[in-house]
């Protein structure tokens, strides 16, 4: 079954404009989208995949409360753990070494192996 992750947005407005006088999500400020866009900012979550499913606009007080989702991907543990990880220097060392010319050759003669 499709599991959801939801975003709660609330942009205040300067009355006769488009640009932004705060900007919250998931009650948590955005100071540097001050004085922007909402558009710019909904475009951008676009991008990372959040679709816009609910939007109330409340005209006394020129505030939106906008609600988007998108598809919640499953992290599998292991995965979580290279990620918190990945930064460290084995890590580091590892995708260095991955990209070597020795692992290079050593991937191309057992590709040989086991395909002739």
């Amino acid at each position: 079954m499709q599991k959801w992750e939801y975003l709660f947005v609330d942009a205040n407005m300067y009355p006769f404009g488009n640009k932004l006088i705060s900007l919250y999500v998931n009650s948590e400020e955005k100071q540097d989208w001050k004085q922007r866009f909402l558009h710019l900012f909904v475009n951008e979550l676009g991008e990372d995949g959040w679709e816009l499913v609910s939007l109330r606009h409340d005209s006394k007080y020129d505030q939106n409360c906008l609600i988007l989702k998108r598809p919640k991907v499953e992290i599998i543990p292991a995965v979580e753990t290279a990620i918190n990880y990945k930064e460290s220097p084995a890590v580091e060392t590892a995708i260095n070494y991955k990209e070597s010319p020795a692992v290079e050759t050593a991937t191309t003669q057992a590709k040989s192996t086991f395909v002739d």
